[in-house]
């Protein structure tokens, strides 16, 4: 059957909705967003990201957990995925090595695991296992789908020497009343050894993180629907260095006033200084990375049945638990096109960051892009072989199904 497509006003609708971009550096990126936004999957990877409502294999549980399962039950699959992929993109400009092998049983679901390998040659790496486990949690009916659930299991160890680190700078304040309680209008004086300049920084961070998943196919005609709670629970337990240090000295001087003794306060200094020197921090994973994405999945046939075609869009909501000032959104959309079951094409759009700093999270202000995507993949039975190119990340893969 053929239909029209009733998504490319929505796809244009929505990239208008993201916040303006601004000049960024490619410097410092954030860690936890830099694994999360990298290739894992190269289906996926060639639709710019997009693909929450859309099955496809095990490692397509990093985007939604619920996934596999549905691949499985979708595919009529018997028992085993496996797949390996390898890519570069603009953080780990070395390695991005993403693997997986899952097993399914009809009685007790899909499980899946899950490993990969990232690192760059600022001497930045990232170890990550994860164990995935979906299942059908209702039964389709008359005018709808079954639902499945998944939940991620992750964890990631990280060395990553920092960059970046800015001087800190010392300064020297005349005393008055007024420098005392608004600093507004303060001279600042630079003194001697006012500068304190970074040492070497390392940061080892081990982080325990959990998501939780559901897809529903027909949720309408012709639609599919999935939505994923990403890092829900997180924990992590990291040792820092250097140690930034920063205080405020008060001097003052002793005079005789007529055999009084008064203390006068003649200046006042801010102090901000690294230590050389390593500090443990074991905290809740911070609010700002909890997120919850959620999308759409339009698929028909075209070409007297000859191409399937699948138009995923998601919408991420970014700091959703951390209050409404916080929430930034990010919107990704895809085309794939599959001809005589055997031959694939892929086209992606996202309006998104292209790489998220340390200072973004700080201030939740992201710096938006247009970045566009494309793919193609072969199938031969139960060997598939795909390849993603971006703008600036690559990859390619293959998986095997029986």
């Amino acid at each position: 059957m053929n239909h029209q497509i009733p998504v490319l006003t929505l796809i244009i609708s929505l990239a208008l909705l993201a916040p303006a971009s601004g000049a960024i550096t490619y410097r410092d990126p954030d860690i936890i967003s830099s694994s999360e936004n990298t290739v894992y999957n190269i289906p996926i990877a060639g639709m710019a990201g997009a693909g929450i409502a859309l099955p496809r294999t095990i490692t397509s549980a990093y985007l939604n957990p619920a996934l596999p399962n549905s691949y499985f039950r979708m595919k009529q699959l018997r028992f085993l995925m496996v797949s390996l992929a390898y890519g570069r993109d603009n953080v780990f400009t070395e390695t991005v090595f993403p693997g997986g092998i899952s097993f399914a049983y009809p009685e007790f679901g899909t499980l899946g695991i899950l490993a990969r390998y990232l690192t760059n040659a600022d001497d930045q790496t990232e170890y990550e296992g994860m164990l995935s486990y979906s299942t059908r949690l209702f039964p389709n009916t008359t005018e709808h789908g079954a639902v499945d659930v998944g939940v991620n299991v992750r964890y990631e160890r990280t060395r990553w020497k920092t960059l970046d680190f800015e001087p800190l700078y010392s300064v020297r304040h005349p005393f008055s009343a007024s420098s005392v309680d608004r600093k507004e209008g303060t001279t600042f004086i630079p003194f001697p050894d006012s500068i304190s300049y970074p040492p070497p920084g390392n940061l080892y961070q081990n982080r325990l993180l959990f998501d939780l998943g559901f897809f529903q196919d027909k949720i309408g005609d012709f639609v599919d629907f999935g939505i994923i709670f990403k890092n829900v629970i997180g924990y992590q337990w990291k040792k820092e260095r250097p140690i930034r240090e920063d205080y405020t000295e008060f001097v003052t001087t002793i005079r005789d006033a007529g055999g009084d003794t008064i203390i006068d306060t003649v200046r006042w200094d801010s102090i901000s200084h690294y230590i050389n020197e390593e500090q443990e921090i074991n905290n809740w994973l911070p609010r700002w990375y909890k997120s919850i994405t959620f999308g759409i999945n339009y698929r028909t046939a075209i070409f007297n049945d000859n191409v399937d075609l699948n138009v995923p869009i998601d919408i991420q909501i970014l700091g959703f638990f951390d209050g409404i000032k916080s929430m930034s959104f990010t919107i990704r959309c895809g085309m794939e096109a599959i001809i005589r079951e055997n031959y694939i094409l892929r086209f992606g759009y996202a309006r998104c960051p292209e790489i998220i700093l340390r200072h973004d999270v700080v201030t939740r202000k992201l710096h938006y892009a247009n970045l566009f995507t494309g793919g193609a993949g072969v199938r031969f039975g139960p060997i598939s072989v795909d390849f993603a190119l971006g703008r600036s990340e690559w990859a390619f893969g293959a998986g095997f199904e029986y």
